[in-house]
């Protein structure tokens, strides 16, 4: 117990060595620049069994990649592309097959979130391509969680 004790002094004294009164510090992000191109990586595996049906594994992994075109109305508008796509479905031994994931790879769409916050949700996508129009249900599970 003492030594607990004795980290969070110690934490409490170096926390006040680095925080002097001239300094301050924000969360708040500055203005974006045109271009500006943000990558994040997603990941997700779950995998259960089920009486009657057998073993359930779902794992997909794909890259996000998004651009920044500026605003548009009262939206900021961003082009966003997924890359490096990979599904592994499985359901009592067949595997099932993701078309939408292959099709959605490295075909941008637009996205629109509106320009009050950093924390603002999605309000809608367009496709880049009018033939990938199709792909906007699955566009909108990727990037709205719909």
């Amino acid at each position: 117990m003492k030594v607990f004790n004795l980290r969070i002094i110690f934490l409490f004294f170096v926390s006040l060595s680095f925080c002097g009164d001239d300094e301050k510090y924000s969360f708040i992000f500055g203005e974006r620049e045109v271009g500006e191109k943000l990558v994040q990586t997603h990941s997700d595996e779950i995998s259960f069994t089920l009486p009657g049906i057998g073993y359930v594994k779902y794992v997909s992994s794909f890259t996000s990649v998004f651009e920044f075109l500026g605003t548009e109305g009262e939206f900021w508008k961003f082009k966003a592309t997924l890359i490096d796509v990979e599904n592994n479905n499985i359901v009592n031994g067949i595997e099932i097959l993701d078309q939408y994931a292959a099709a959605m790879e490295d075909n941008p769409c637009y996205v629109y979130v509106k320009s009050s916050g950093y924390d603002d949700e999605v309000h809608h996508i367009e496709p880049v391509k009018e033939e990938d129009y199709y792909l906007l249900e699955a566009f909108e599970s990727a990037y709205m969680g719909v």
